[in-house]
């Protein structure tokens, strides 16, 4: 029952709608004549206007009706709303012909009931209890409503007044300083400025000073000067970056950051061919920097007399797996070099010592060719 009675969020058998048809003390045949019936708890429009300030009070003027449930009794509430502001709501449904001038709840008493209790507070100068019993309400509501009123048009009187004063301050600032422009004025008096610019905008801007225009003069840039320039700083730039002991990859994005120029080099290097060319040679991949990596590995773990090994140079050289195999390749190969060599410079130095007599005459030759050995290899 509580599930088919509401919103449905699922499927029903057939066989249940029958059942609740049945309860409800109707057949399949003549259900489907109640279709087209609606519910009215509080009759059909027009709604009787229940505003006593009103003309056309206690008349079928009201069109505007909401219904909606009351979470306590689960019974049906509308509010009515009239075109004269007035709006009140009350629980329905309507059991006899008395309820339909019923109020439940004023929700809002609209302009002209205000203006009534004005007429007749202010102007009339009736008592509080003459204009509640002619209102049709509580002698609290015309107190309440009175006192409002009165703060409300001293407010908006203290609201004109602040606004012709906080004018004659912001016209008096422009006339000390006439040739400061919006901004200056706005350092000089940032509340002044934000109090117009939240309350009073459009007079803000129609009487601000005007923003000058600026005659810029577009200055044409000379690329091939440009070019020679740039080619030079980036030639120092290069071989700053491979003077560093430890490698750093050499590619457009660091280069740039060096000379101080990224943005020229992304977005204007079509226009200077020199530099473009070089860079293209120069710059390198990043191949061939995992290149440039083992070989500094290789020569680091040799200087600092530890073995050359396959595991160590991945490490020292950041080196992973899943680079490219012609890198994993050059890298065997230059461990093998360093392994060779150091089997070549022990032979070389028992030959010498078995040459050589005297040891203090093989030690030298030892390190004459130990030195030759390490000049050529740097260079190569």
């Amino acid at each position: 029952m509580k599930s088919i009675t509401r919103k449905h969020r699922k499927a029903f058998h057939p066989v249940r709608h029958i059942l609740f048809i049945h309860f409800l003390s109707a057949s399949i045949d003549n259900f489907k004549d109640f279709l087209n019936i609606k519910y009215h708890p509080f009759g059909e429009a027009p709604f009787y206007c229940l505003n006593p300030a009103a003309v056309h009070y206690k008349e079928r003027v009201l069109f505007d009706l909401q219904i909606s449930i009351c979470k306590d009794t689960k019974r049906p509430v509308g509010t009515f709303s009239c075109s004269c502001g007035f709006i009140f709501s009350r629980r329905g449904p309507d059991e006899c012909p008395e309820d339909i001038f019923k109020i439940g709840r004023i929700k809002e008493f609209g302009y002209i009931w205000r203006d009534k209790l004005k007429q007749l507070v202010h102007h009339e100068k009736k008592s509080w209890n003459a204009a509640a019993k002619e209102l049709n309400c509580d002698i609290n509501t015309v107190k309440k409503y009175s006192s409002k009123r009165i703060f409300e048009e001293n407010q908006c009187n203290q609201e004109k007044v602040e606004i012709v004063h906080k004018r004659v301050e912001w016209l008096a600032l422009m006339k000390q300083y006439p040739e400061y422009s919006v901004t200056a004025l706005r350092r000089m008096a940032p509340a002044l400025y934000m109090w117009h610019y939240r309350n009073n905008l459009e007079w803000l801007k129609s009487t601000s000073p005007k923003q000058m225009v600026k005659n810029t003069t577009s200055k044409r840039v000379d690329w091939s000067k440009r070019d020679i320039q740039m080619l030079t700083d980036i030639k120092k730039a290069i071989i700053k970056l491979k003077a560093n002991d430890r490698p750093i990859f050499i590619n457009k994005s660091r280069i740039g950051k060096e000379i101080g120029c990224l943005s020229f080099i992304e977005k204007h290097l079509d226009k200077m061919p020199r530099t473009k060319e070089y860079l293209e040679y120069h710059v390198e991949s990043r191949e061939e920097f995992q290149i440039r990596r083992i070989i500094w590995a290789c020569r680091e773990l040799n200087e600092n007399s530890q073995d050359v090994k396959k595991w160590k140079v991945k490490r020292l050289a950041g080196i992973r797996e899943n680079v490219n195999k012609f890198v994993l390749i050059f890298m065997e190969k230059e461990i093998s070099k360093y392994k060779e060599g150091v089997q070549n410079a022990e032979n070389k130095t028992l030959a010498i010592f078995e040459r050589n007599s005297e040891p203090s005459m093989a030690w030298e030759c030892y390190i004459e060719e130990q030195s030759m050995v390490h000049t050529d290899w740097f260079y190569m």
